[in-house]
């Protein structure tokens, strides 16, 4: 079956952000088909002209889109609301150690929820990172598409065997709801938080199998001086939490970023990494992705988005999870970004933040949508945006006004329409 969608703004969410006045797409929408695909797009009229047997709908007052990605996100984390304190990474770091365990009562719940508004708010992929596999199970029943990290972290030496053949489990119970739809991947917490030898397994592992890597990589100053000088904060940290007074660095930035050479990477806040680190990164190939909100609470700081366009990284964005923000709607940090960096121009700064939440989000994730093309994804995202037919400010006014998606489409099929799955 084809079908066709149109919309008084049509954002193709291409590098030159293309809009289409009265646009529409022409797809395919076969339920036996794990890969429909776009097959044109253009004037909507046109399209419903030369192909009169799609069944078709026309959105007036409605902005058509790529639906969006979530390419960093905690769902295991969705109870927390209160728990956690935010304001310096340490404080935070230390309170998730002495209430993590509080934190995973009745999950199930609330990571169904989270689900939940990842629809409203028009996502279909989500990078998921999986610190002990409650997440599993939930996102591979959802409609949504999902890159599964199963992380690794320990700093022991002593238990690297065992922490390894706890990741290799988690991971093999993904793999058995692998799909089209559902990939199993891998992460590495971070350099602080991982041995080099237990990093270096992980890499390979991710290697051998193509499997995406995800890390957070220069998150706080703590860790930026831990490992570049085994000490500080995480000093104490090792020695209050773990018992062991005598921790030290196994990997400088550099070297983490020079172990993950041949692995395609995600490397998510990098708010301390300097403009050589960020350099080493576009080098790679691989991605920046920065959570706002989270920044703003753990850190008091925000990426600096010029240094990432001086070195040609694109920026990308995602909530993280409820241990470092207060919602995970994906359109709620936007806005919040927005407000963040008031020296870019609304009108401009807009588009590329929808940009880094389509086009560069869902490229991040290994996954063929993000932009409305022939051979594409067929996965949208509508929304009412009254007035916006006249708007010469679509992107911003999407920002501004768009709160809930009216409908979501993944992989050519209605996964949303204002109501819960």
């Amino acid at each position: 079956m084809k079908k066709l969608l149109g919309a008084s703004k049509l954002f193709c969410c291409n590098k030159e952000f293309q809009i289409i006045n009265n646009g529409g797409v022409l797809f395919e929408s076969d339920p036996s088909n794990p890969k429909n695909k776009i097959l044109c797009f253009g004037d909507y009229q046109s399209l419903l002209e030369q192909n009169p047997d799609a069944k078709a709908s026309f959105y007036p007052q409605h902005i058509l889109l790529p639906a969006l990605s979530n390419p960093h996100i905690h769902f295991e984390f969705s109870n927390n609301k209160t728990t956690l304190v935010y304001g310096d990474f340490g404080e935070w770091l230390d309170s998730v150690i002495q209430r993590r365990e509080e934190l995973f009562e009745n999950l199930e719940q609330s990571i169904q929820k989270q689900i939940q508004l990842q629809l409203e708010s028009g996502i279909a992929s989500v990078g998921a990172i999986s610190s002990y596999g409650f997440d599993i199970a939930p996102l591979a029943s959802s409609p949504l598409r999902v890159q599964l990290f199963n992380e690794a972290i320990g700093s022991n030496p002593a238990l690297i065997d065992t922490l390894y053949s706890n990741l290799l489990a988690r991971l093999q119970e993904c793999q058995k709801h692998s799909s089209k739809r559902f990939l199993p991947a891998l992460s590495i917490h971070s350099p602080y938080s991982t041995h080099k030898i237990l990093a270096t397994k992980v890499a390979n592992l991710a290697k051998e199998n193509n499997m995406l890597l995800s890390v957070h990589f220069l998150e706080s100053n703590q860790e930026l001086e831990w490992l570049t000088q085994s000490k500080g904060f995480f000093k104490e940290f090792f020695t209050k939490h773990f018992g062991n007074p005598n921790a030290t660095s196994t990997l400088n930035p550099m070297e983490f970023l020079e172990l993950l050479e041949e692995n395609k990477t995600l490397f998510v806040h990098c708010l301390f990494a300097s403009k050589s680190e960020l350099e080493k990164i576009a080098s790679m190939n691989a991605v920046v992705i920065s959570s706002p909100r989270s920044n703003r609470l753990l850190n008091n700081r925000y990426l600096n988005l010029e240094i990432l366009k001086e070195v040609k990284l694109p920026p990308i964005f995602s909530t993280d999870g409820l241990s470092s923000n207060f919602s995970l709607n994906l359109l709620d940090e936007l806005r919040h970004t927005l407000f963040a960096y008031p020296h870019y121009t609304p009108s401009e700064f807009a588009k590329e933040l929808v940009l880094g939440v389509t086009h560069y989000a869902n490229a991040s994730l290994g996954f063929e949508g993000g932009e409305i093309a022939r051979g594409r994804d067929a996965d949208f995202a509508l929304f009412e945006c009254e007035g916006i037919s006249t708007s010469t400010q679509e992107a911003l006014h999407f920002i501004l006004h768009c709160q809930k998606a009216s409908e979501v489409y993944i992989n050519g099929i209605g996964a949303y329409n204002g109501k819960t799955f």
